[in-house]
């Protein structure tokens, strides 16, 4: 997917973003474990230990699953590391079984200490909410808004007034945020104010 929107002339190679909510959060995180032109994200909702996830199993989405990870001595705190430092949102709710609060907390206690090694420890957060899987209007705004700053686009966007970017020599006030959700990606177009409108469509 990287490859795709870097082959693209109007988007800002550096300032690639990944959202995700449920599945589309672990292929986010997942992602930026080895994708490193991932350069900020948020996942909302599927966080667990493995241990929490195979004993007793929680139903759950088949890319969770890796087949004796446990006997390794590997969890998933461990994996998180992977993408320290870059920013790093984490959005759960509080009342589905599927997103396990103390697990959820656990991983990003037992994360944390990779971001502040690096010295960016606010760039892992964690927030939670009173309701299911998935996002609130709040939760929303909240994640747009850390994607927005994360990738510099408010100080993008001032240099391009009435869309006049190509004219005044700056790139196109255009950043992609890729968003996964089931088994496809929408692009999001950020413009002079807001998030505005999808789109593509790609499949995986």
């Amino acid at each position: 997917q990287c490859d795709v929107l870097q082959s693209l002339d109007f988007v800002d190679n550096e300032r690639i973003g990944a959202m995700g909510i449920s599945m589309g959060s672990g292929h986010s995180w997942l992602s930026a474990m080895v994708e490193k032109r991932i350069r900020a994200l948020v996942g909302v909702s599927s966080f667990y230990t493995y241990k929490a996830l195979y004993a007793p199993p929680i139903s759950h989405c088949y890319m969770n699953h890796l087949p004796d990870v446990l006997k390794y001595g590997i969890e998933i705190y461990d994996l998180f590391k992977l993408i320290a430092p870059r920013p790093f949102m984490m959005i759960n709710g509080t009342t589905e079984p599927q997103d396990p609060v103390e697990a959820t907390r656990e991983v990003y206690e037992k994360a944390k200490p990779a971001w502040q090694a690096l010295g960016a420890g606010d760039e892992l957060q964690l927030h939670f909410h009173e309701a299911g899987h998935g996002l609130t209007p709040e939760t929303r705004e909240m994640a747009y808004d850390w994607l927005v700053s994360k990738l510099g686009i408010e100080k993008y966007v001032a240099g391009c007034v009435g869309g006049n970017c190509k004219e005044n020599g700056n790139r196109p006030n255009i950043v992609f945020i890729l968003v996964d959700q089931i088994r496809a990606s929408s692009l999001l177009v950020y413009g002079e104010t807001q998030i505005e409108t999808h789109i593509a469509t790609l499949a995986f």
